[in-house]
């Protein structure tokens, strides 16, 4: 955390060695053991050395860390991403309530002239047990790659090694532990381009021959035609069954006018006795 910070950062004499003192930070009058530094550890604590030597060399090749100006936290070079932005569980929202004990801080390579990368992204997990952070979306055809992870042995990914993780969107990190990621451009999918071509070289591209083109043509035309008659015959039907079920109708109204008449003629006697 110390040498990813701005300004310029303070090495204790021994402090890459491990040497802790066993907490006293004002053991300057002591002349014992807990001031002493024991630069025989070199050999016992290489792992740890090395670990300082990747970190010192990691600040010196990303001058977004020790940037010229005092950053804004504002886009004000309209470069399209804030020259230091901050992050938690949700991408551009900062954890301000006392549960939040990590956060995640998003460098603009592009205010830093001689910053080589685009973006980086560090996550400060200071809790015990593992958080998730929101990874910011990246413009273009970029992935986020883990560039150094505290918790394990190889904190630092050599150069180019880099491989995009899984999950673009939300990174799990283990509790007490700092992850560092990279924008890293991704090679854009080749699209095939599409050749305009005329009737007979898309013929030929699918391997139907004229010939076979106006067979089908005149198998289409032959179902068309026996569709067609088929639909000609159904109203034929339709019509006839309707013209009959109208002269059906007219009959039988026919025969009840008939019997109405019937019935309202007076019998024949009826009228010679009147």
């Amino acid at each position: 955390m110390l040498l990813l910070s701005q300004g310029i950062p303070l090495l204790y004499a021994g402090d890459e060695l491990g040497n802790s003192q066993q907490g006293n930070n004002n053991a300057w009058c002591q002349d014992n053991e807990i001031g002493w530094v024991e630069y025989s550890r070199k050999k016992a604590d290489k792992e740890f050395l090395q670990f300082v030597k990747d970190a010192v060399a990691f600040r010196k090749a990303h001058p977004v860390f020790s940037m010229e100006k005092q950053p804004r936290n504002t886009d004000y070079l309209a470069k399209g991403v804030p020259d230091l932005s901050y992050h938690s569980d949700r991408a551009w929202f900062v954890g301000t309530e006392p549960a939040d004990r990590g956060v995640g801080m998003l460098y603009n390579g592009a205010y830093e002239k001689d910053e080589t990368e685009e973006y980086i992204y560090v996550i400060y997990n200071m809790y015990w047990d593992k958080a998730s952070y929101a990874l910011p979306s990246l413009p273009g055809h970029r992935k986020w790659c883990l560039t150094a992870d505290t918790s394990t042995m190889q904190t630092f990914i050599p150069a180019g090694q880099e491989q995009p993780v899984e999950n673009q969107k939300m990174a799990e990190v283990p509790g007490r532990c700092i992850q560092i990621f990279c924008a890293r451009k991704c090679e854009e999918p080749e699209e095939k381009p599409v050749r305009k071509a005329g009737k007979k070289n898309r013929t030929k591209r699918q391997g139907v021959s004229r010939k076979d083109c106006a067979d089908t043509e005149d198998k289409v035309k032959s179902v068309d035609k026996v569709a067609l008659e088929a639909a000609e015959k159904a109203v034929a039907e339709e019509n006839r069954q309707s013209a009959a079920k109208a002269s059906a109708e007219e009959k039988i109204k026919a025969t009840e006018n008939a019997g109405t008449a019937s019935e309202q003629s007076p019998a024949v006697g009826e009228v010679q006795e009147h």
